[in-house]
């Protein structure tokens, strides 16, 4: 879909890729080829005129389900990082940007052979002028844009849209890189020599390969969108679930899945299916695939008891005391009654018992112990415990 954009009514692209896909509606791969270089990196990159038009035509992108979006202008090669969701309005003119530009690319009166612009306005300026334009270029590098896909050479399934903007192919012009890359940049290239990119096309991959025209070196790796393959969900990365605390309530903990480093979405690209998840113990989580994904992961995770209660501990006769304490739901396996003879517990002796009545013995006539609890529940053959209760201190008799 090639859009002249020159015309700057956004709604009649809009309406021409509408009724093109509608036209369309078996077609694998969905690309874009405009003028401008709306996600470029060399000095027209970071125009408000090109950056307004970026944020007027991506929203139509991404509802039309685009892979590929093609661009010259800058006379200088880029190729984006996979983008989604930029979205946004930029506050800053043209004038104001002009004047900043020039500065900051100026190279003198003779200046060396250079690829990227010396970058003279400093970082740490102060200058009003200075200030707003760093400010603006910071606003349009899109970090958050970059959708969380392996870093490589192939993206498989992606939710987002590739941006790669042509070199100059007969010589004419050359432009230098700005100094400061984008965000939104994996990769750019300018050595003032002209360059030309082959797109193979096939029923479920998308290849670009770029090369010098001196030499047919490439300058920059193979790059492969593979769409329309279901990948196994147990193939998956699933992040480690915390222990939980028991609550009377079946308990469904958000998990983190990642895949060829993609973060998936539970609902789109998976369900998650709980069990044995209500009760202290060992409880499980099913991952299922769907959508762009296929096959099932099952992780567990630990439900531990909820913060014990210890109600009293009375001395009693002889260097005793009675512990008793509240009982915890869950199905515990027992408690775990601490006792030290410091407040901070730096040494303890713990007994452990399955019932809500104990009775320490041996303690020193005189001599002040400080008490606590755990209950605990045995997954695998090891206890897991829940939270401290408070303490209480008893003075033996």
């Amino acid at each position: 879909m090639m859009l002249n954009t020159q015309d700057t009514n956004a709604a009649e692209h809009k309406q021409f890729m509408e009724q093109a896909i509608a036209a369309n509606p078996n077609c694998t791969w969905r690309v874009v080829t405009l003028h401008q270089d709306i996600y470029g990196s060399a000095e027209h990159s970071n125009e408000p005129e090109i950056t307004n038009l970026r944020y007027t035509l991506v929203p139509y992108f991404e509802a039309n389900d685009v892979d590929v979006v093609l661009t010259g202008h800058d006379h200088a090669y880029s190729r984006t990082h996979i983008l989604e969701g930029g979205h946004k309005t930029v506050e800053y003119t043209d004038d104001e940007f002009d004047a900043e530009l020039d500065k900051d690319m100026d190279a003198g009166e003779n200046p060396a052979t250079r690829y990227e612009a010396p970058a003279n306005i400093s970082a740490d300026s102060k200058e009003p002028a200075d200030v707003a334009y760093l400010n603006y270029l910071n606003a349009v590098m899109d970090k958050d844009a970059i959708e969380d896909t392996e870093k490589g050479e192939t993206v498989v399934n992606p939710d987002g849209i590739l941006y790669m903007t042509a070199n100059s192919s007969s010589g004419s012009k050359y432009y230098d890189l700005v100094p400061r890359m984008q965000s939104y940049i994996a990769n750019r290239w300018q050595e003032d020599v002209p360059t030309y990119s082959v797109i193979d096309v096939t029923d479920n991959t998308f290849t670009i390969n770029t090369y010098r025209t001196d030499n047919d070196q490439k300058i920059d790796e193979t790059f492969t969108i593979k769409k329309g393959v279901k990948e196994d969900i147990k193939s998956a990365s699933v992040g480690k679930v915390k222990n939980q605390i028991y609550t009377e309530k079946q308990i469904q903990p958000a998990l983190k899945v990642t895949l060829n480093g993609k973060t998936l979405k539970a609902g789109k690209d998976y369900t998650v299916t709980y069990t044995d998840n209500k009760n202290t113990g060992l409880a499980k989580a099913t991952i299922n695939g769907i959508g762009k994904y296929t096959g099932t992961q099952t992780v567990t995770f630990k439900i531990v008891p909820k913060k014990a209660v210890l109600k009293t501990v009375k001395a009693g006769k002889s260097g005793t005391a009675t512990v008793t304490i509240g009982k915890a739901g869950g199905k515990v396996s027992g408690y775990a009654i601490q006792v030290s003879t410091d407040s901070s517990f730096k040494k303890v002796t713990t007994y452990r018992t399955a019932k809500t009545t104990y009775t320490l013995k041996n303690l020193s006539k005189g001599k002040t112990y400080y008490v606590r609890v755990k209950a605990f529940t045995k997954v695998s053959d090891k206890n897991v415990y829940g939270a401290a209760s408070k303490t209480i201190k008893v003075k033996a008799k």
